[in-house]
This record gives structure tokens, sequence and C-alpha cells, in this order.
């Protein structure tokens, strides 16, 4: 399963690709939306983890962009200062506040990924 990490915190970004490597997932990281999307174009992704604020295109702006281009595609977003509901609207599909509890991550992955099958292919 490969996983897209969006932040511009490269502390943030490097910590939470070791994580996943180490929990099994193929994982890749981008410091904005932009680059995030050049991403997308480029290979095929199971699963988008994204921040709320970052230069250049939100995060919000993101998950739209991401489930209007590829509905396949699960989205987690994570925030430390805006109101995880926010995510919910723009299209995510699981929030969590930072510092993300990587347990909890790795099950929300599975789960977004187990309920529709058809997205983790």
């Amino acid at each position: 399963m490969r996983v897209l990490v969006v932040d511009d915190d490269p502390f943030m970004t490097e910590i939470l690709k070791l994580y996943l490597v180490r929990a099994g997932y193929e994982a890749d990281v981008a410091e904005n939306g932009l680059k995030a999307l050049r991403l997308l174009e480029a290979a095929p992704f199971d699963v988008v983890i994204t921040d709320a604020v970052m230069p250049e295109m939100t995060g919000f702006e993101l998950c739209r962009t991401v489930r209007e281009k590829y509905p396949r595609i699960r989205i987690i977003g994570m925030t430390g200062h805006v109101n995880v509901n926010d995510f919910e609207k723009s299209g995510a599909h699981a929030c969590f506040y930072k510092p993300v509890p990587f347990q909890e991550l790795h099950k929300a992955i599975q789960r977004l990924c187990q309920a529709d099958a058809p997205a983790a292919m």
C-alpha cells in the first residue's frame, strides 16, 4: 500500500514516513499540496495524509482536489491549529490532531482501505 504524506514541516514528514515504512507501507513525502498533486499524477497512491496549513495550497484545497481527481484515494487530515471538522467538510475520510498518534493512524489507514477494498488497489 502506498501512502503520501504532505506537510510543510520536514520533521513531521520524515517521522511519519519512517513510521509508515516500519509499519510495512511504501511512503513518499511532499512539502505542499502542489508538489503532492505532481506526485499523484506520476504514481498511484492509496492514501494521502495531509496537514491543514501549508503554503501554496492548503490541506483543505488538496482534499477537494484529490476527491475530485482521484476518488479512490483515502484522505487523512492532520492539524495542530484548526478544527478537524473543517477537514471532514473538505472531503477527508479521517482526521487527527497533532501530534498524530501513530497506532491510531495505522488503524485508520487499515480501516479506510478495508472498508473500500477498491481504494487499496
